[in-house]
This record gives structure tokens, C-alpha cells and sequence, in this order.
């Protein structure tokens, strides 16, 4: 490989500019920048969040605090369209929120895609494009 040819290689791999000498009997070590552009955009799922709490407290507390993750659709019912992290994250929020010992209770369902499409209302909303967070 040629010095010129070397430090584009380089460049390309590391996101920065620089002279880069690359030995060909190691591999390359890609940059969190190159490794980042390599993996495809974190994946959404759709996740209704339903709960019964008592306490009107509590519950309005956490109404308000889904309210950051997803769409309203019922007073104790959201709609969110969220990635891996903001799942977890959403389920913190939830967990130091309620109370189980007290009787309160969150269910989840995750819709496939297709289930997604699906849903019918009274309403008039069938679905949600995306949830007003992430419109």
C-alpha cells in the first residue's frame, strides 16, 4: 500500500484526518465514529403502556411523566414508539414511580408492526404515525 493510499485509508476509517500507517498484518481498529456509521439507526417498537393506580397522586404524576414517551390515547393508556434505551428508561421512570405493594399495576404490549396497523378506534385516530414526542 502505497503512503498516499495509506493515509486516505486512514482517514476514512478513523473520521479524521491524519497520517495513519496501517500494518497489514493487524486489523483495523475503527473509530466510535465509523463503528457508528456502520451500525443501521436503532429500531422502534411500539409499546402500549396501560396502568391502574388508586392513588390519584401517584397516577397523575405518572400520567404526566409518560406523557415524555408517548401519546395519550386514554387517561391510564399510552401509545409510544420508542427504541431500546428509552424502553428501559421509560420503565425506570415507571418503577420509581409506582407503588406494586400499594396494589398499583402497569401492563406493556409490544405490537408488531403489522398489529400496529391494525388498531381500530372510536375515535376516529386509527393509529399513530408517531407518537407526538417524536413527530
Amino acid at each position: 500500500m502505497g503512503g498516499e493510499e495509506e493515509r486516505e485509508r486512514g482517514e476514512l476509517e478513523s473520521g479524521r484526518k491524519g497520517k495513519i500507517s496501517v500494518s497489514p498484518s493487524l486489523p483495523i481498529t475503527l473509530s466510535p465514529l465509523s463503528a457508528f456509521m456502520k451500525h443501521e439507526p436503532a429500531k422502534k417498537t411500539f409499546v402500549v403502556v396501560a396502568y391502574d393506580i388508586s392513588d390519584d397522586k401517584r397516577r397523575t404524576v405518572l400520567h404526566k411523566k409518560l406523557k415524555a414517551f408517548g401519546l395519550a390515547v386514554q387517561y391510564s393508556v399510552f401509545e409510544c414508539l420508542l427504541n431500546r434505551d428509552q424502553i428501559k428508561q421509560m420503565k425506570n421512570t415507571i418503577g420509581e414511580t409506582i407503588k406494586t405493594k400499594a396494589g398499583d399495576r402497569v401492563r406493556y404490549y409490544f405490537l408488531c408492526e403489522s398489529c400496529r396497523y391494525r388498531i381500530q378506534a372510536t375515535d376516529g385516530v386509527t393509529r399513530q404515525d408517531a407518537p407526538a414526542l417524536f413527530a
